[in-house]
């Protein structure tokens, strides 16, 4: 997967490609520039497509999804990515 990652509140997982990496969220550093809140419903899919359809390149634009659910949100990278 190039360019999405997500997000759960429960733990704060980045996945990137195949690999996970924790995130530390007090750390103040950013590494992301856009995180789609709420990329589980009807609008935040919308996002996280064109996102990932003009913006796949880290290079361009980082970004993730985020949600409450890790299953939904998994579900929502494999559909826009195509795995």
């Amino acid at each position: 997967m190039t360019g999405a990652q997500s997000f759960d509140r429960s733990g704060a997982v980045r996945r990137r490609g195949a690999g996970c990496y924790k995130l530390d969220a007090m750390s103040g550093q950013r590494d992301l520039d856009l995180v789609v809140w709420g990329a589980t419903g009807f609008t935040g899919r919308l996002v996280a497509e064109y996102l990932q359809q003009n913006y796949a390149d880290p290079a361009r634009l980082k970004w993730a999804v985020a949600g409450r659910s890790r299953d939904k949100l998994e579900a929502v990278i494999a559909e826009i990515v195509g795995d």
